[in-house]
């Protein structure tokens, strides 16, 4: 990781007044962090500054037709991983094995399929953080308040459909760059 490059954009995260709001969990050496709602390439920008300021050793992983000027330079310069759209399975599979080979690994995905408007959320970070046993930390960036939404971990249950819903309520109740991309919101608060 390019240190000039992540304080640099650390500094604009700053400087736009951005702030975290609740806590990442504490040692806890392998987790998943799903982050949302995804709506922009400022998004990654974003979480490279997260992952410097809060101190977080993670590798965060980009769809391939993601990986766009200028913003490859600055992913490849903060050790962004690249994997095939539509192959996220695989990339659990991939994800697993790392679990089971690393004693400390945290990989950050996206919940949303990409950029555009699509209510489908990824799953395939589910089924490998209950193969792995390792928890999932949900985190919102919330583009209307500045904050950094972190919510309390846990690991997986045998009912995948309920936290899925639990999922897509909780990003719809954040805002993103570009609201209109954003997964569609439900009546009620904050979570």
């Amino acid at each position: 990781m390019n240190k000039f490059a992540v304080k640099w954009i650390s500094r604009w995260f700053q400087r736009k007044g951005w702030k975290f709001v609740g806590k990442l969990p504490k040692r806890t050496y392998k987790s998943i962090i799903v982050t949302g709602p995804h709506t922009s390439y400022t998004d990654y920008m974003l979480w490279i500054a997260v992952m410097y300021l809060a101190r977080i050793k993670a590798q965060i992983f980009v769809p391939h037709k993601e990986f766009k000027f200028p913003f490859t330079i600055l992913l490849r310069l903060a050790g962004a991983q690249k994997y095939q759209a539509g192959k996220e399975k695989e990339l659990g599979e991939m994800l697993s094995q790392k679990f089971s080979e690393e004693n400390r690994f945290t990989p950050i995905v996206f919940a949303e399929k990409g950029m555009k408007r699509d209510d489908q959320l990824n799953d395939f970070f589910y089924d490998c953080a209950e193969r792995s046993e390792v928890p999932l930390v949900f985190t919102a960036l919330d583009y209307e308040r500045k904050h950094v939404k972190f919510h309390t971990h846990f690991f997986p249950t045998k009912n995948k459909k309920e936290v899925m819903g639990f999922l897509r309520q909780f990003f719809s109740t954040y805002q993103g760059k570009n609201p209109q991309k954003g997964v569609f919101r439900f009546p009620g608060g904050r979570i």
